[in-house]
């Protein structure tokens, strides 16, 4: 079954196989309290090892760079199985691949234009982990 939770800042499902969905809220910069909220959410709420991110966001959304540097952080990452940043944005489309030139996140990270691709490759991510 699929838990959701919604924050001020985010909605995120939690499906029982590890994928974590989440989605910035329409007019927010997503903050590092936000990263390390869902990040506890997840950790507690899904009781397993390791969860896999879909992170997209609404209309006029954001991520901070605190926040950018809190996912590519190793404590994230001991977590986190893979990240897949989704948005069919041009600008979004240059930022996240800027994101994962600069901060180099510990964890396996991809862009994608396409939600059923990146679910897939999440997918397959899980199934190589088990």
């Amino acid at each position: 079954m699929v838990k959701e939770f919604e924050t001020k800042a985010f909605k995120i499902k939690l499906h029982p196989n590890g994928l974590k969905e989440i989605l910035v809220k329409k007019n927010v910069i997503l903050q590092p309290e936000d990263v390390w909220e869902s990040h506890q959410l997840s950790v507690e709420k899904l009781l397993l090892p390791r969860y896999y991110v879909l992170l997209e966001s609404e209309e006029n959304s954001s991520v901070s760079q605190e926040a950018k540097r809190a996912v590519a952080s190793e404590e994230y990452s001991k977590h986190a199985g893979a990240l897949a940043l989704c948005s069919s944005k041009t600008t979004e489309n240059i930022l996240g691949n800027l994101f994962l030139k600069v901060n180099k996140p510990k964890v396996t990270t991809h862009f994608f234009t396409d939600r059923n691709q990146a679910i897939k490759w999440l997918d397959d991510r899980i199934l190589e982990d088990r």
